[in-house]
């Protein structure tokens, strides 16, 4: 047997083990972001509303991984989010649009 500091330490609760899990945790994300808007297909959002279902997700997430207190995650998480939201809107047809 190896000696106790060789051994595999299972990751924290939240922790990403490997590329692996870092891959799966982001597809997870996405699927989730892609939940919110399937609920709206063919609707008109309002840019605010579609950014905070994201968020709401984003922000989900980032406490599961333990990740809401790394310094710049925000700018990261911000992005992403508008990423995600145009390509869930796009997928199921529902238009960012101010409502004038």
């Amino acid at each position: 047997a190896p000696p106790a500091s060789e051994e595999a330490v299972p990751p924290a609760a939240g922790r990403l083990a490997d590329a692996e899990d870092a891959a799966r945790a982001a597809a997870r994300l996405r699927r989730a972001v892609e939940r919110r808007f399937v609920r709206h297909a063919g609707e008109t959002l309002a840019p605010k509303d579609a950014r905070a279902m994201a968020m709401e997700q984003m922000t989900e997430f980032l406490e599961e991984m333990e990740l809401d207190q790394v310094v710049g995650i925000q700018r990261w998480a911000k992005q992403t989010c508008a990423e995600l939201s145009e390509a869930a809107a796009q997928q199921f047809a529902v238009e960012i649009a101010d409502g004038k």
